[in-house]
Formats: structure tokens, C-alpha cells, sequence
């Protein structure tokens, strides 16, 4: 099979019978403290929410749980996530390839992580990035913000 760009007049070769698997998107990624999925039914429950990490020390390590949910996907995946600082682009870690197996199209998947002791090196922008197959599908960002403690001692300042 032939796929044709007119645009840039490039030929892709796809080897004939070879079925391409539509790229799913994300309707939802969030990041939180921890994630709980119950045995039984398979829902989510997610602690602490939120869009900016404060910490009193930096470099720190903290927990956090990532929550995905995807839409018009349809096959077998390899699902991969990365974490990263936007600074630089660098890659503080991720997650070994997953296979994922998207039955039905008209359905969406959901899935949960949680990544104990994380290093966070510094304030800035960071974000938990989603590939399927190797494309960028979605991400979740957030701050990190090095936060003062309140006067401990309950006087006046």
C-alpha cells in the first residue's frame, strides 16, 4: 500500500495486509499525590490533585500518582511515559514500555500510575509526557514552587 503526501510529494511504504491502529488522544491526564484503583470494580480514586507542587526543600523526592484517560484508540499499543523538567528537556525518569490492548474504539481506556520517591532538582515547570507507539499523544504539566514554612514559633513577626 502506498500512502501519498501531496503537500511535500513524499511516498511512505506500508507493507501491503498492514493495518495502521488510529492514534488515540487524551481527554484527561492528572497528576496527584497518590492513586487508588479498587480491585473489584476498577475505579480510580486520586489524592491530593493538583497543578502546583509545593515543597519547602529542594532538591526533593516525593510520591506522585499520574492518571490517563484516552479516547479513539482501537488495538494493541506500546504505551510509554515519560517525566520531565521543560527547562531542559531533560528526562528525570520513565516508565518501561507497556503493551496496551484497546478493544473497542467507541470506548475509552483509563489507566493509573503511581511513582514512589521522584526526584524534583528544582523549581520550574515539569510534566508527565504520553506516547503511544512511539507518538506524542498528551501530557500533564505542573509547577514545582520552593514554598517558605509558616513561623513556627506562633508569635508575631
Amino acid at each position: 500500500m502506498q500512502l501519498l503526501d501531496m503537500a511535500d510529494n513524499v511516498n511512505i511504504s506500508v507493507p501491503e495486509g498492514t493495518l495502521l491502529n488510529p492514534i488515540p488522544e487524551v481527554a484527561a491526564a492528572l497528576v496527584c499525590q497518590v492513586l487508588v484503583t479498587d480491585f473489584f470494580t476498577r475505579s480510580k480514586t486520586l489524592a491530593n490533585v493538583f497543578s502546583i507542587l509545593q515543597t519547602p526543600v529542594l532538591p526533593a523526592f516525593t510520591n506522585l500518582g499520574l492518571f490517563v484517560k484516552m479516547i479513539d484508540g482501537e488495538g494493541a499499543y506500546k504505551l510509554r511515559i515519560r517525566f520531565v523538567r521543560l527547562r531542559d528537556d531533560k528526562t528525570i525518569l520513565e516508565l518501561p514500555i507497556q503493551q496496551v490492548t484497546w478493544p473497542n474504539r467507541l470506548e475509552p481506556i483509563e489507566f493509573g500510575v503511581n511513582f514512589q520517591q521522584v526526584p524534583i532538582e528544582e523549581e520550574g515547570m515539569h510534566e508527565f509526557q504520553v506516547f503511544m507507539d512511539d507518538v506524542y499523544v498528551g501530557r500533564s504539566p505542573f509547577a514545582v514552587k520552593k514554598t517558605t514554612p509558616p513561623n513556627q514559633t506562633g508569635g508575631k513577626i
